[in-house]
This record gives C-alpha cells, sequence and structure tokens, in this order.
C-alpha cells in the first residue's frame, strides 16, 4: 500500500490516484507511519478531494430523488384540494396539516433545525387562523390579506413570540413552497411577494 502511494505521490498531481475498495481496506496506522510528510500530506489533500466530491455527488443524488418524490407528491394529497370545497374546519386542518407536514420535510434539507421549527410553528398558527377564524372552505379562498397582515395582526395578539420580518418569511416559503414543489399555487398571494 505504501508503494502505491509513492508511487502516486511521485505522479505530481493527487488526482491520478484511484483508491479502490481493497487500496481502502490496506490503509492503517502503519502503512501511513511509513510515508514522508510530503507523502501524507498529498495522500491526506487527495482523500480531502475524494471526500469533497463525494458528498457532492450524494447531495446531487438526494436533491434528485427529493425532487422527483415532490412531484409525485401531489398524487397522495389526501382529500381535496385548489378549486374543490373542504366539508368541514376538520377536512381544511387536516389537509393543510398534510401540506405543512411536506413542508416541514422540504425545510429540513434546506434550513437549520431550528429556523425550520420556527417556520414550521408560525405555519401551525397560519392553519388554526385559516381553518378556525376565517373558516375556510377551499385553497383558492386564501386572499392577499389573509396571507399577510390579517395573519400577521391575529398572530400578534395571540402568541406574540416573532417578529414580523419572522412571520413574513415563513409564509412566503410556505406559499413559494406550495407553488413550487406541490403545484398548488395562489397566484394572488404569490404575486404579493414579488412586490416586497
Amino acid at each position: 500500500m505504501a508503494v502505491q502511494l509513492k508511487q502516486a505521490h511521485q505522479h505530481k498531481g493527487f488526482d491520478v490516484v484511484n483508491l479502490s475498495d481493497h487500496d481502502l481496506k490496506q490503509i492503517n496506522e502503519s502503512s501511513l507511519s511509513n510515508l514522508t510528510h510530503e507523502q501524507l500530506m498529498g495522500f491526506t489533500l487527495k482523500l480531502l478531494s475524494d471526500l469533497k466530491e463525494t458528498k457532492k455527488q450524494l447531495k446531487e443524488k438526494s436533491d434528485k430523488t427529493n425532487k422527483r418524490q415532490n412531484q409525485n407528491s401531489n398524487k397522495d394529497l389526501p382529500i381535496k384540494h385548489n378549486g374543490e370545497y373542504f366539508n368541514d374546519d376538520e377536512e381544511c386542518r387536516n389537509y393543510l396539516e398534510y401540506l405543512q407536514s411536506k413542508f416541514k420535510e422540504y425545510l429540513s434539507h434546506n434550513v437549520s433545525s431550528r429556523t425550520a421549527n420556527k417556520q414550521v410553528a408560525i405555519v401551525s398558527l397560519l392553519i388554526d387562523f385559516l381553518c378556525f377564524d376565517c373558516n375556510l372552505k377551499k385553497m383558492d379562498d386564501i386572499t392577499i390579506g389573509m396571507a399577510n397582515s390579517y395573519f400577521r395582526k391575529w398572530y400578534l395578539s395571540k402568541v406574540g413570540d416573532a417578529t414580523e420580518s419572522e412571520l413574513k418569511t415563513a409564509i412566503k416559503k410556505f406559499f413559494l413552497f406550495l407553488g413550487d414543489e406541490m403545484g398548488i399555487r395562489n397566484e394572488k398571494v404569490l404575486n404579493s411577494f414579488k412586490r416586497k
């Protein structure tokens, strides 16, 4: 193994090293201790480069899988959506909570867990507001005010543990997620975010 590493270093660019599974199994403290400082540094840089490339490939694969799952997610919607009416508050809540769970999954891949938890908690209260205070009957009935100023006033009077900026960000991300990832577009609300 040490001979292979020395030969790889003699080729100047460490990118020439292609470590097989067998090579990796041979690497141990003894084989590494036989390398010169320069050879060890070269080998370490190659391993770092391979690790970065592997992580990049894994992320790309994960992103493609997530995108494919999101594209198919509308097939699994449990109840009516878009222009169809909800039968009652419970059906409204179940549907929005389903969308919230998908939003949480999406956030887990894109923001820190602290940010994700904060935004999901805000969306949870948006669901309360829409289903109970607004008596939402269908997704298309969500107005610009319901998604923005009315909800923010309601939230700040009931809870008050988030700034207006945090509320705006969470709600904007939720509606963009619904439009881009779930195919549930409320053009009025989406356009209101573009103006801000």
